[in-house]
C-alpha cells in the first residue's frame, strides 16, 4: 500500500508516467477537472504540458510525413488484391485436379 504507483498514460504519441503518490493526485485531480479533454489538454495545453514536465509538443507535421497519401494506399492495395486473386485461383486448379480423381 505504501509502494509508489507505476501508471503510464498514452496519449497521441507520447506517454506520462505517473510514478509517485503526488503526481498521480495530481493527474486525478485534473481529470476530475477535465475530464474527457484530458489527453487533449496534455497533448496541447502548456501549462499543463509544464506541470507534467512533458516537454515541448510534438508537431503533427512531423507525422504527415509518414502518412502515404490515398493514391499511394490504393495502388498498394490493389496490387496486393491481384497477388491474393491469383494465388486464389492456382490454388482452387489444385483442388479441382484432386477432387476429380
Amino acid at each position: 500500500e505504501g509502494d509508489p504507483p507505476d501508471i503510464q498514460v498514452r496519449f497521441g504519441q507520447e506517454m506520462l508516467a505517473l510514478d509517485s503518490w503526488c503526481r498521480k493526485k495530481q493527474y486525478d485531480a485534473f481529470c476530475q477537472v477535465l475530464g474527457s479533454g484530458m489527453n487533449l489538454h496534455l497533448t496541447e495545453n502548456d501549462l499543463v504540458r509544464d506541470i507534467f514536465e512533458l516537454g515541448e509538443r510534438i508537431s503533427p507535421v512531423n507525422f504527415a510525413a509518414h502518412k502515404q497519401s490515398k493514391l499511394e494506399r490504393h495502388l498498394m492495395n490493389a496490387a496486393a488484391f491481384k497477388a491474393r486473386t491469383i494465388s486464389r485461383s492456382k490454388n482452387r486448379d489444385k483442388r479441382s485436379a484432386v477432387m476429380t480423381c
